[in-house]
């Protein structure tokens, strides 16, 4: 089950507030659903502030907005991000691709603006391993109806996933190798490695 407090990775987050920036020429101004360990930003509202108390004019004014709302209970958030569009206000929400229910049909989809679709699945920060299924970003902000679905391509450093290890063997002397995927060649012959292979260049 997911918990509420999972924070979304800082390089996801860095990316999504340059989208921002080119969208809507300005970056993030609000984390509307924060807690004390996972806030984004600097002015945001806590669990205490109660976030969907506050009339739509109130979110609009504060934004651009951004939300990772708890998914035990996504569907208010993401009606309340539909009524902050309609009072010309933009909101980014990460949320799980989930077309089958009733909130995602509703309140997302031929909602909002826009609907940027996650090449992989996301690792959140406290959680034990990666999400279930895969999630998306809905953007809301004012448009003239229906929604674009976009893909949208993140690294796996963004996704929060951890590099993983692949076996080979060292292309010069053919001793087993342990190499990260992102390893870097310095030279035609002989590609960087782990030291656990001892050889030199």
């Amino acid at each position: 089950m997911a918990n509420d407090e999972w924070e979304t990775p800082e390089p996801l987050f860095d990316r999504l507030d340059r989208v921002c920036l080119d969208l809507t020429g300005d970056v993030f101004k609000f984390d509307v659903c924060a807690g004390v360990n996972n806030r984004k930003i600097p002015f945001a509202w806590m669990k205490e502030d109660d976030a969907l108390s506050k009339g739509t004019m109130e979110w609009a004014e504060n934004g651009p907005c951004w939300m990772n709302p708890p998914y035990s209970k996504i569907e208010p958030w993401v009606a309340m991000a539909e009524a902050v569009q309609k009072t010309g206000g933009v909101v980014f929400a990460l949320i799980p691709l989930s077309a089958e229910t009733r909130y995602f049909q509703k309140h997302v989809m031929g909602v909002a603006e826009t609907i940027l679709v996650l090449n992989r699945r996301i690792r959140f920060v406290g959680a034990p391993s990666g999400a279930k299924g895969p999630n998306v970003v809905a953007i809301y902000r004012p448009h003239l109806g229906g929604t674009r679905w976009v893909p949208f391509e993140i690294s796996t450093e963004e996704a929060g996933q951890p590099l993983r290890k692949k076996k080979g063997k060292c292309q010069k002397c053919k001793h087993v190798r342990h190499e990260e995927m992102c390893a870097v060649v310095v030279s035609d012959q002989h590609p960087s490695f782990s030291a656990t292979c001892g050889c030199m260049p």
